[in-house]
């Protein structure tokens, strides 16, 4: 276990790289960026993503907020336990149950025309819903006290 404890560290430096590439590309298909940057005047050599240098440099200009952040904010954890707290709760319950709710909608129009559903989930009652909002609330409870 020592081992492994000494090692953490390291482990968290070496997923920095892969974290910023995900970053990258994720940022520039969610924004279009190639086509809207491209359209205020940005010059058409940074915005080519076939090229490994430019590549680089958008990954390191993503990475610079972050940067700022540890070098000027001392307790560092205080921010990942409540950034990770919510937005984990956001994107691992909320956010599905949102999804879920607006699918059971259209599931009881669906019923009327096409007939019952024969790969309903059996969670599909109030029960699981109403306790899956409740482990959100304890949660949520639980990272902001």
């Amino acid at each position: 276990m020592g081992t492994v404890a000494n090692l953490y560290p390291m482990l968290n430096v070496t997923v920095i790289p892969i974290i910023a590439i995900s970053l990258r590309s994720n940022f520039f298909d969610v924004f279009n960026l190639e086509e809207n940057l491209g359209k205020i005047g940005f010059p058409k050599k940074l915005l080519n993503m076939k090229s490994y240098w430019i590549k680089g440099f958008w990954s390191f200009l993503i990475q610079i907020p972050v940067i700022v952040v540890t070098f000027f904010y001392r307790d560092v954890q205080t921010i990942l336990v409540y950034t990770g707290g919510i937005c984990a709760t956001f994107i691992m319950m909320i956010i599905p149950l949102i999804l879920i709710q607006g699918v059971r909608r259209d599931e009881e129009e669906r019923t009327e025309t096409y007939g019952p559903n024969i790969h309903k989930s059996r969670f599909s009652g109030k029960f699981s819903f109403i306790f899956v909002w409740a482990f959100v609330a304890i949660t949520l409870s639980s990272v902001l006290y």
